[in-house]
């Protein structure tokens, strides 16, 4: 895998499909960020060296070019001595040195400084994420202990407060109470209306003869 195909896996790594993915969320971001100081560190240092390839292209196509003019200028010098053969082959050993240096080292030139925007670019967008997700770090912990506490909070059954319980005990009891006073009433001795009759006239159960008293009160009361 060439260098620019790594540096776009790790620019394809983000919280969001780390959340997906962990069993534990928090842990996995603390270890996300971790590893994303490490991929930059790499990032860093290959940055160094794809900088340092534009510096040697740059040097080899200013060598070249340097080296072209030279033969140009000795061409000029030729002709303003009246050698004209002498110019011709300054400006055909020109032409040549343009052909086989200065043109491709333009182009390497323009590819090593193509490679030098990319890892730049790679860089800061590096840099730029591990600062969101440093910022981010904690409302997202944050976040997912909230989540966390309302999945428990949903899978929980609501308890019972024993009222029902309390309510059948409570049956329960008053069915014993009934059940006792009826078996109360069930076992009291009958009553001979006529006995009480009998007693209500022959005077059974008093212990005082109050007869004398009875026709003193009718003769105060002219009866």
């Amino acid at each position: 895998m060439g260098i620019f195909d790594r540096f776009a896996q790790i620019m394809k790594s983000n919280v969001n499909s780390l959340l997906d993915s962990a069993e534990d969320p928090e842990k996995m971001i603390d270890q996300t960020l971790r590893d994303a100081y490490e991929d930059l560190a790499k990032v860093k240092k290959n940055t160094a060296a794809v900088m340092a390839d534009e510096k040697r292209a740059q040097r080899n196509y200013d060598n070249a070019v340097a080296k072209m003019k030279a033969e140009h200028e000795m061409a000029v010098k030729a002709l303003k001595a009246g050698n004209e053969e002498d110019a011709k082959a300054f400006l055909a050993s020109e032409q040549k040195i343009k052909t086989t240096e200065v043109d491709p080292a333009e182009k390497v030139l323009i590819g090593a400084k193509n490679n030098t925007q990319k890892i730049r670019s790679m860089y800061d967008k590096l840099n730029q994420d591990i600062a969101t997700m440093e910022s981010r770090r904690n409302t997202v912990k944050a976040s997912i202990a909230v989540a966390e506490a309302a999945e428990t909070v949903n899978n929980m059954k609501m308890p019972k407060s024993g009222l029902d319980s309390f309510d059948k005990y409570a049956e329960r009891a008053q069915a014993e109470l009934d059940k006792a006073q009826a078996t109360m009433e069930l076992n009291e001795e009958p009553v001979d209306e006529m006995d009480a009759l009998r007693n209500k006239y022959s005077g059974v159960g008093s212990d005082v003869d109050v007869s004398a008293e009875l026709a003193a009160l009718k003769a105060e009361c002219g009866i």
